[in-house]
């Protein structure tokens, strides 16, 4: 059998086997009786009797099933699952239940130092899905903060840079002028191209700096 370390911790290829650490146990929220979830980010299931129809017979028969930790697959995120009668969990949301509580309204799972595989209990907390954005552009995993060019090439810095507060994005100025047909920015005018000197700026109420001539032909439009 082959064993491969990951965060710190040794990993069979038949599932995780913790060496050296204190390993607590909670039962599954809504699985009682069937189900534990550990701190270290292990699922496993528990020894109980089940009922089921014999095939040939059709009689009620019942059987022992052994206990043991389950395997967990990868999702294309990197987050960690397993199936429960062919129901998919993510193992984070089921450490986090367990360990943390129920998850508010509104809030998700947030992975503390960026690994979406690493579903210890001491690396999870509840947050937002903008603490979710902030911490991956924080870990570097954000995908618009990652792009460093458009798609069409042009550079995504300095006065080429437009950020877009829906949904926490960037956007490129070149592409967008020669979609509007306008000439290409230079320095020391808006995307419009009037000049931005201090009589023709406003800071508006979240602090961002705006072109004075292009807010009045907006409310005029």
């Amino acid at each position: 059998m082959s064993f491969r370390t990951v965060y710190g911790n040794t990993v069979s290829e038949n599932g995780w086997r913790m060496v050296d650490q204190q390993e607590s146990w909670r039962t599954v929220p809504d699985l009682q009786d069937q189900y534990e979830v550990s701190d270290q980010g292990r699922v496993r299931s528990l020894d109980r009797t089940i009922n089921y129809v014999h095939g040939r017979t059709g009689t009620l028969c019942t059987r022992r099933v052994k206990g043991t930790v389950l395997r967990p697959g990868e999702m294309v995120s990197g987050h960690l699952h397993v199936a429960f009668g062919g129901i998919s969990r993510t193992v984070h949301s089921l450490v986090a239940a367990a360990f943390i509580g129920p998850r508010p309204e509104s809030q998700e799972v947030r992975h503390i130092n960026g690994h979406p595989a690493d579903c210890r209990a001491a690396n999870l907390e509840y947050g937002t899905r903008s603490d979710n954005a902030e911490d991956s552009k924080r870990h570097g995993t954000h995908f618009h903060a990652g792009l460093t060019h458009c798609k069409r090439g042009h550079e995504l810095s300095g006065d080429n840079l437009q950020k877009v507060a829906a949904g926490n994005k960037r956007a490129c100025l070149a592409c967008r002028r020669e979609r509007h047909g306008l000439p290409v920015k230079t320095v020391g005018q808006c995307i419009n191209g009037h000049s931005l000197t201090p009589e023709n700026r406003y800071t508006n109420g979240t602090g961002h700096t705006r072109c004075k001539p292009c807010a009045l032909g907006r409310k005029s439009a």
